[in-house]
């Protein structure tokens, strides 16, 4: 089989299933500047799959709240326009990304780990005070282009999934053995499109090699949330290929050994709280 060359990539992007009408609108709109919260949500109103994947993660224990909140406009107000982004982003994914089972790619162990890059993403920022709603949007979408590569070329990212399984490697060595690129980039070229800010899709495409000469911090929180994810053990057969923490990404965050082991347990906590499928 022979390797997937970025042309070929480039022209199954062009056809890719469009994002539902719902989210491409909320998209666009959250993407022009200021938001008419009421326009939002009239949009978000129209979609109650979507509502209910708004008003469950508003309820969840990530948040903590003594009260239920049981409508869109509080629930937006409570998580804020760019946590919104990325459920809305992340549920158009799920339905134009089906689940395809002949590429051998774990559903509910992809989201899973999505979920906790999502709340180290937003634990990290705080500590470093950078914005906690763009790096819980930026962990949520990191590795779509995965399922993008999966969707596009099935057969190629089946002999992926089978060499990560099998302990053989990481996983964008893997993708390079088969594919010119890595999910990193396809994902980055997917997500330009879809009206996101410059510091998410960047973050999609380099949290895997984040650059030492311009550096961002969103794609550091998200590269070092990256590595926490999998040193949570959740899935104990990652834990022998976890990629390193850059130096240069460690240095820049300066959490410390001590920090970020206080860490890993409340991204743990906060994670399985909260039910994105």
């Amino acid at each position: 089989m022979s390797r997937v060359e970025m042309s070929d990539a480039d022209w199954r992007i062009q056809h890719l299933p469009a994002l539902s009408e719902v989210a491409a609108d909320a998209l666009k709109l959250m993407a022009a500047g200021d938001v008419p919260l009421g326009k939002l949500e009239n949009l978000v109103n129209r979609d109650q799959a979507l509502v209910l994947r708004i008003l469950r993660i508003a309820n969840s224990p990530f948040y903590g709240l003594s009260r239920r909140v049981a409508t869109i406009h509080d629930a937006i107000v409570l998580l804020g326009l760019e946590t919104v982004r990325g459920v809305i982003a992340a549920a158009a994914v799920m339905h134009i990304f089906p689940d395809q089972p002949e590429s051998g790619m774990n559903r509910s162990r992809f989201w899973t780990h999505s979920v906790q890059v999502a709340a180290a993403g937003k634990l990290i920022a705080e500590e470093c005070g950078f914005d906690a709603g763009i790096a819980f949007c930026a962990g949520l979408l990191h590795d779509v282009g995965r399922l993008v590569m999966e969707f596009c070329f099935p057969e190629n990212y089946a002999r992926v999934a089978a060499a990560c399984d099998a302990g053989e490697m990481q996983i964008t060595t893997a993708e390079l053995s088969h594919f010119a690129f890595d999910h990193g980039q396809m994902g980055g070229r997917v997500a330009s499109g879809w009206h996101l800010p410059d510091s998410i899709h960047l973050a999609i495409a380099a949290h895997h090699c984040p650059a030492a000469d311009h550096p961002n911090p969103i794609v550091d929180v998200i590269h070092a949330g990256d590595i926490l994810s999998h040193g949570l053990g959740t899935f104990p057969e990652d834990l022998t290929l976890v990629p390193g923490l850059d130096a240069e990404v460690w240095r820049r965050l300066d959490l410390g050994e001590s920090l970020l082991a206080q860490l890993l347990p409340r991204i743990d906590k906060l994670s399985r709280g909260m039910q994105l499928l």
